[in-house]
C-alpha cells in the first residue's frame, strides 16, 4: 500500500527481478560451497596449505588444484559484484518511483548484520553477512558516481590490498621468533592442535559454544610473552583470520583459563541503534550532523563514556568523510539539511 509517505516494503516482485542476476548469483554460491566444504571435512589449515591435513597424491592433488585454480576467491568476486549491483538496481527502482532509499538500503543491511552476527555466534565463524553488511554501509554513497570514477576507485583499492601484501612478505624475514612460530602453527599445526580442532566439531553444537572455541583460530591460542621470563607473565592469544568471530566471549585468556563474563547484549544494542540511526538521519539532517549523532551512539557500546574523547573523535571523524567523500571523491551529500 502506498500514500504520501509510507510504503510498505516486501520482497521485488518477479516482474522486478533479473533472472540472469538470480542465475549468476546462485552459480556463485555453489561456486563458494566448492571451498568452504573443505573447511567443513577438513580443518581450516588446509584452504592455505593441502598438506596440512592428508597427502597432496592422486585425487586430492587435482581436487586441491582445480579449486585453487577455479574455484578460490573468484566466486567470491563474483559474489561481490553482484551484491553491488543488487544495490544500484533496488536503490534506482525505489528512486524512479520518486521515494528515497536510504532507509530500506540501511535497513536492509542492518538485518544482514543481524544475520550476519547470529550466524558466526551460534552456527560458524566463516561468516561473511557481517562484512558485507558493512561494506553495503559505505558502497552506498557511491551509487551515483561515474562508472570511470568506479572503476579508479576499485583499481586503487586492489592494489592498496596488493601492496599490503606484498609488504606483509617482504617483512617476515625481520619478525620476532614468536611471531614467525605463531605464522608457521596457523599453515602446518601439529598433532595435538589437529586433534583438538577435529573434536571441538565432532562435539556438536553445545559443545562448540560451551568450549568457546569455533575455528583453529580460537581452538589454538599462540601464546606470547609478555615479560622477560616468559614463566612469569604468558598470555594466550587466538589468532583471528580476517572476518573471523569466535562462538563465545573467550578472546584473551591467561594461562589457559578462559575469561568468563555474560554476553554483550548492551553493546550490540548500541551499535544496532547507530546503523538504525546513520540510515534514519542521513537524508533527513544531512552527513555532518550524522556521523556526529551516530559516533555518539556508537560509543555508548564502551565500558567508558568520556564525552572530551568522544567529541574529538567525531570531530575527527566528521572531517575525515567531508573531504574524502565530499571534496575527494565528489559525493552528491549535503553537509546539512535533507537531500
Amino acid at each position: 500500500m502506498t500514500g504520501n509517505n509510507l510504503t510498505t516494503v516486501g520482497p521485488a516482485s518477479p516482474s522486478e527481478r533479473y533472472l540472469s542476476l538470480d542465475a549468476l548469483r546462485g552459480f556463485a554460491l555453489f561456486g563458494i560451497l566448492v571451498v568452504n566444504i573443505q573447511c567443513f571435512a577438513m580443518i581450516f589449515a588446509t584452504l592455505v596449505n593441502p598438506t596440512s591435513f592428508g597427502d597432496l597424491t592422486g585425487l586430492n592433488y587435482w581436487v586441491a588444484m582445480l579449486t585453487h585454480i577455479f574455484a578460490a576467491s573468484k566466486f567470491i568476486t563474483l559474489f561481490s559484484l553482484l551484491f553491488g549491483a543488487g544495490i544500484l538496481l533496488m536503490t534506482r527502482n525505489i528512486e524512479k518511483k520518486g521515494r528515497k532509499s536510504a532507509g530500506k538500503h540501511y535497513l536492509r543491511m542492518m538485518w544482514l548484520i543481524i544475520f550476519g552476527l547470529m550466524h558466526a555466534y551460534l552456527l560458524w565463524y566463516g561468516d561473511v553477512l557481517v562484512s558485507y553488511g558493512l561494506c553495503g554501509l559505505l558502497v552506498f554513497l557511491f551509487r551515483k558516481m561515474s562508472p570511470r570514477k568506479l572503476l579508479i576507485i576499485g583499481l586503487i583499492g586492489i592494489s592498496i590490498a596488493s601492496l599490503i601484501f606484498v609488504v606483509v612478505d617482504w617483512s617476515v624475514p625481520h619478525w620476532p621468533e614468536d611471531l614467525k612460530k605463531m605464522s608457521a602453527q596457523s599453515i602446518q599445526p601439529d598433532e595435538e592442535t589437529i586433534n583438538r580442532e577435529i573434536n571441538i566439531y565432532r562435539g556438536g553444537w553445545l559443545d562448540q559454544i560451551s568450549s568457546a572455541r569455533s575455528d583453529r583460530a580460537a581452538d589454538s591460542p599462540q601464546r606470547i610473552s609478555t615479560d622477560k621470563d616468559p614463566a612469569k607473565d604468558d598470555v594466550s592469544v587466538p589468532e583471528l583470520p580476517p572476518g573471523d568471530f569466535s562462538i563465545s566471549g573467550r578472546v584473551i585468556t591467561r594461562d589457559g583459563a578462559p575469561v568468563q563474563g555474560p554476553w554483550g547484549w548492551r553493546p550490540l544494542g548500541w551499535i544496532a541503534l547507530s546503523i538504525l540511526l546513520f540510515g534514519f538521519l542521513l537524508e533527513r539532517v544531512g552527513m555532518v550532523p550524522t556521523i556526529v549523532a551516530t559516533v555518539f551512539v556508537a560509543a555508548a557500546a564502551g565500558r567508558e563514556f568520556r564525552f572530551q574523547e568522544v567529541l574529538v573523535l567525531a570531530v575527527l571523524i566528521t572531517v575525515f568523510c567531508v573531504g574524502a567523500f565530499s571534496y575527494g571523491l565528489r559525493l552528491p551529500l549535503r553537509l546539512f539539511g535533507g537531500f
